[in-house]
């Protein structure tokens, strides 16, 4: 995470700076209480308005600050930085390639986009911000405390390892229950798609009670583990908290017996009294960072993961030339975990034309679509594809993959700019024909099409049908078909996979 907190450093340090101010102006605001009380008790009243006149200024300023740096600025900053850890994931899944994209589970991603930056966020935000701006903070208010009494300073001073080791031990805990949470988060998302998407399913097999069922066993295993979690976390804010409160009663004591013996003025222990909040502030927020840290290693580490993740170099990519149009395949082969998928393809396609593939089902013949797109590397073989405009191939992917936006938008992939569509909806077979717009739409050299008439009418595909065969009198078609039925009166030739 340095390197993504070190590009706000800049930013980071006027915020440091400005909480500084605050707490400077917030720290006078206590001090000064002493002044104004002893000024009251000697009966002064040009000293009790001069210095009430003077509290008031630093109030106005104090707050002034404090809305602006911690209600606005910081908040700012924070959003400013969850939207740039957004923007930074989205563009990294998309630079992966398509098998790599294929292990992440979209439960996780999901939980990624949505609820590990926002920690991450708070996490990079926070990081000079709480360090380097509590430490000054600290320095600032026991030199203060000092000049105020020496003996409460160093009585306060000797608190602070006890406060530190309490507060420490719980601190391993909420990292371990935060990485179980994040974890069962995901498989709750996952589920969670995983049902939506399959919701015709469950409706069609009347398994609603079933579904719910198993959905409330993620959410009461997620739920066990919030609720470790939240335990710890109180823990950790019942011994702050505590001994927070507990040091205005030990500085009343002391400065009981020392006002009786005429070495603390009575405005002195005004002053200790506003001190009594402060002085375990910078503390405070410290270890409330430190609980973060713990909470956000986890979060941190599964962002991390995917922005430095990189794609794995096969050996082999498609080779894309300029000039006339033609593909070579030589020796091509394929395999994921050890399975081949293809093996020593060989063909060259040097005239225009429709080229069907012909194979049984799992045989490879979407893949051997896939690495002609470039969408997959391969391990073996040599691919090369010329096109009169570089690198001119348009592809209609098996799926009917539709982004929620409207049909021009779809078809034209946000050509005008515009992500924000009115959102329109499909049948299976309108979003096929869709589908094959868009690929339509590019006007390229080569076309690639995977299962062109799944859920069309007879209308629908004689009209997808009479378009590819155009397209074939003057461009490079290649199509995977299982219905041979539906190409009876065309002219094509066998590609074999």
């Amino acid at each position: 995470m340095k390197k993504i907190i070190s590009k706000y450093n800049k930013v980071s340090f006027i915020l440091v700076l400005s909480t500084t101010i605050c707490n400077v102006l917030a720290l006078f605001y206590n001090y000064m209480y002493k002044f104004v009380i002893d000024a009251i008790t000697n009966l002064d009243k040009i000293k009790v308005w001069k210095y009430f006149w003077i509290l008031i200024l630093i109030q106005l300023f104090t707050n002034v600050f404090t809305l602006l740096t911690y209600d606005y600025y910081l908040k700012l900053f924070q959003l400013k930085v969850k939207m740039d850890l957004k923007n930074t994931i989205f563009k990294k899944l998309l630079s992966f390639d398509f098998k790599l994209f294929k292990r992440y589970e979209i439960g996780k991603l999901s939980t990624m986009i949505i609820e590990d930056v926002a920690i991450s966020a708070e996490y990079v935000s926070l990081y000079y911000f709480m360090i380097v701006g509590n430490t000054i903070r600290f320095i600032i208010t026991y030199v203060m405390l000092f000049s105020l009494d020496k003996l409460v300073g160093l009585i306060v001073l000797a608190s602070i390892p006890l406060y530190f080791l309490s507060t420490h031990f719980s601190l391993k805990y909420i990292r371990r229950f935060s990485k179980e949470e994040r974890e069962n988060t995901d498989r709750l998302n996952d589920n969670f798609l995983s049902a939506l998407n399959a919701f015709k399913t469950i409706k069609a097999n009347r398994i609603e009670e079933r579904m719910t069922m198993l959905f409330n066993k993620s959410t009461d295993s997620l739920y066990e583990k919030s609720d470790h979690l939240l335990r710890w976390n109180a823990i950790f804010l019942f011994i702050r908290n505590f001994l927070t409160s507990f040091l205005p009663l030990m500085v009343v004591a002391v400065a009981i017996v020392r006002i009786f013996s005429g070495k603390m003025t009575v405005g002195t222990i005004f002053s200790l009294m506003g001190f009594c909040d402060a002085v375990y502030i910078p503390l405070a927020e410290i270890m409330y960072f430190k609980s973060l840290r713990e909470k956000a290693k986890p979060v941190n580490d599964r962002v991390l993961e995917v922005i430095d993740r990189e794609n794995e170099q096969r050996q082999k990519k498609v080779i894309f030339k300029q000039g006339e149009n033609y593909i070579k395949v030589k020796n091509l082969s394929y395999e994921i975990n050890g399975r081949k998928i293809l093996e020593n393809i060989n063909l060259e396609i040097d005239k225009n034309g429709l080229y069907l593939i012909k194979g049984d089902n799992g045989r490879g013949k979407t893949t051997f679509l896939n690495i002609l797109s470039g969408i997959l590397d391969f391990d073996k073989g040599e691919v090369i594809i010329s096109t009169k405009n570089k690198e001119s191939i348009s592809y209609m992917i098996q799926e009917n993959e539709v982004f929620n936006a409207s049909r021009k938008s779809n078809v034209e992939l946000f050509k005008d700019g515009n992500f924000n569509t009115k959102k329109e909806y499909f049948s299976i077979g309108q979003a096929r024909l869709m589908v094959f717009d868009r690929m339509l739409f590019r006007d390229s050299d080569i076309y690639l099409i995977d299962e062109p008439f799944e859920n069309l009418d007879y209308l629908k595909r004689q009209k997808v049908l009479d378009k590819i065969v155009e397209l074939s009198k003057d461009h490079i078609v290649i199509m995977v078909n299982h219905n041979m039925y539906y190409l009876e009166n065309s002219v094509y030739n066998f590609l074999d996979v």
